[in-house]
């Protein structure tokens, strides 16, 4: 009673079971002697890009004002702050 290489149906897994339990049919049931066929590749499909809708809103063409950073004192200042980046 040798052990002999077969594939789980289930799972596709190779084990070894006893040689005659490929000749009786309740023991065989779920075990085959040839490996199952590898699964096909998956199958891609590309659709072609569809085009863009125009909006219907209208973009805000106005820009922010730009933000300026002054060194210089505010009016009424009287005291001379060093600059920090300095």
């Amino acid at each position: 009673m040798g052990l002999t290489d077969a594939y789980d149906t289930r799972t596709g897994k190779r084990v070894q079971i006893p040689a005659h339990w490929l000749d009786h049919p309740v023991l065989s049931r779920g075990y085959s002697r040839t490996p199952p066929a590898p699964p096909p590749p998956p199958v891609v499909v590309v659709e072609p890009p569809r085009p863009r809708r125009r909006s219907a809103r209208k973009k805000d063409t106005t820009a922010a004002p730009a933000v300026v950073e002054t060194l210089a004192p505010a009016a009424g200042d009287t005291e001379q702050e060093s600059d920090p980046r300095c």
